[in-house]
C-alpha cells in the first residue's frame, strides 16, 4: 500500500522538483557565464575565461554604484515603513469589530491582487504632473507649481518606493494578523488583559516578542523584493531620469537585451543572487532551530 501511496507522491512532487532542478542550473549556469566573454553571437565553443574581469568591470564603472546605492535606500525607504504600517494595519484589523474587519480587509489585500505592471501604469498616472491626481490636488489647494514627481532626479525613487509600499502593505498585514491570530497569543493578550495591561503595554510586552517568527518572515521576503525590484522602476521610469532610479535588476536588463553585454549582466545577475542569499541565511538559521526544537 505504501508503495502505491509512494508513487503518487513522487508523481505530484515531479513538476515542483523539475522547475527548483532548472531553476538551480540556471544560477549555476549564470554564475559560470560570468567568468567568460559571453555575449550574442558567441558560439559554445567559442567561450573564453576571462577572470573576474567582468566583476572588475563593474566595480570600476560609477553608474553600478549609483545602482547599488539606490538598491541600499530601497532596503531601508521600503522594509521598514511597510514593516512597520503592516503590523500596525494588523493590530488595528485584530482590535476591530467583526463586520468593520470584513469591510477593510479586502481593500488592504486588493493593492497585493494587482500585477506590478498594471500598478506601475495606475501610479504613473497618478504622478503625471499635468493630469496626475497629486498635481491636481496641490492645485486645488493654492499651490501653483507643477512638480515634476518623476522627472526629478532627487525625489523620482520616493514616488516608486511608495507605490511599493501600497502594493505590498497588504501582503504585510495580513502575516502579521495570521500571528496575532495564533492560539498562544491570543492566550497571553487575554491573559494580559486580566493583568489590567493597556493596549500600548500589550503591544510592547506581549504582541511583538511573540511576533519575532512572523517580523523575520516579512521582512525577508520585503528585503529580497527590495533586492531584485524591476517591474515598477521600469514601468514608471526606466531608470531614469539619467540613473536616479535606475537599481541592479534595472541595469542587468540593460547591460543583456540593449547593450548585448550578456557576462556582465550575468555577473550583476550573480551580484543580485547573492546578496539575496546573505538576508536569506539568518531566516533559514532561525527556520532550522524552530524545526529542531519541534523534533
Amino acid at each position: 500500500m505504501w508503495k502505491v501511496e509512494l508513487k503518487y507522491i513522487l508523481f505530484f512532487l515531479l513538476p515542483a522538483f523539475s522547475l527548483i532542478s532548472l531553476l538551480y542550473a540556471l544560477t549555476v549556469w549564470t554564475f559560470l557565464m560570468s567568468f567568460t566573454n559571453w555575449s550574442f553571437g558567441v558560439r559554445f565553443s567559442n567561450l573564453k575565461l576571462v577572470g573576474f574581469a567582468n566583476y572588475a568591470e563593474l566595480a570600476s564603472n560609477p553608474r553600478f554604484w549609483v545602482n547599488l546605492r539606490n538598491n541600499i535606500a530601497w532596503l531601508i525607504l521600503f522594509v521598514v515603513p511597510t514593516t512597520v504600517l503592516g503590523l500596525i494595519l494588523a493590530y488595528l484589523l485584530e482590535s476591530s469589530p467583526l463586520r468593520l474587519e470584513r469591510i477593510l480587509r479586502p481593500i488592504f489585500l486588493y493593492p497585493a491582487a494587482l500585477s506590478f505592471a498594471v500598478s506601475g501604469v495606475l501610479w504613473s498616472w497618478i504622478y503625471d504632473p499635468w493630469e496626475g491626481v497629486f498635481n491636481d490636488i496641490l492645485f486645488k489647494m493654492g499651490f501653483k507649481e507643477v512638480i515634476p514627481w518623476l522627472d526629478d532626479p532627487k525625489i523620482a525613487i520616493f514616488p516608486i518606493i511608495t507605490a511599493a509600499i501600497w502594493q505590498y502593505c497588504g501582503f504585510a498585514t495580513i502575516i502579521f494578523l495570521a500571528a496575532l491570530r495564533s492560539g498562544v497569543l491570543k492566550d497571553a493578550i487575554e491573559a494580559a488583559k486580566v493583568d489590567g495591561a493597556g493596549s500600548a503595554r500589550i503591544l510592547i510586552d506581549v504582541i511583538l516578542p511573540n511576533l519575532r517568527h512572523a517580523l523575520l518572515v516579512v521582512v525577508s521576503l520585503l528585503t529580497i523584493f527590495s533586492l531584485k525590484v524591476f517591474d515598477l522602476v521600469w514601468i514608471m521610469t526606466r531608470g531614469g531620469p539619467g540613473y536616479a532610479t535606475e537599481v541592479l535588476a534595472v541595469y542587468m536588463y540593460i547591460l543583456a537585451f540593449q547593450q548585448d553585454l550578456l557576462a556582465p549582466s550575468a555577473a550583476v545577475a550573480t551580484i543580485i543572487v547573492a546578496l539575496t542569499s546573505a538576508v536569506l541565511l539568518p531566516y533559514t538559521y532561525y527556520a532550522i532551530r524552530r524545526w529542531s526544537k519541534r523534533g
